[in-house]
């Protein structure tokens, strides 16, 4: 599992209103937006050039807040395509941090 986290962060550069999800994989990282328990994530960024979504480098992102959680694919891991459960994850902590309205 060396390289392989996924964590919740606050982003504000790229969105300023609610958490994200980071899954990064070594070089490779993705930042996802759950807007609905129904719906896919919506990918707003990630690495590589091949990338048709925005291309950032991940250290100059500016994260204020990180949770970390297990990796997909690590006995307690769950999927990013489980979208409820990352919607309520994220909904706990944007409300804890008075995010989202």
């Amino acid at each position: 599992m060396a390289g392989k986290t996924f964590a919740l962060v606050f982003a504000p550069a790229l969105r300023g209103d609610t958490f994200l999800h980071l899954n990064c994989e070594g070089d490779h990282w993705k930042f996802r937006w759950y807007s609905s328990p129904s719906r896919l994530a919506t990918e707003l960024a990630q690495s590589g050039k091949a990338s048709t979504r925005l291309v950032l480098d991940l250290a100059d992102v500016e994260l204020l807040h990180e949770v970390a959680y297990p990796y997909s694919t690590s006995p307690e891991g769950v999927s990013v395509t489980n979208s409820r459960y990352w919607y309520d994850e994220i909904a706990k902590l944007n409300a804890a941090h008075n995010l989202g309205g």
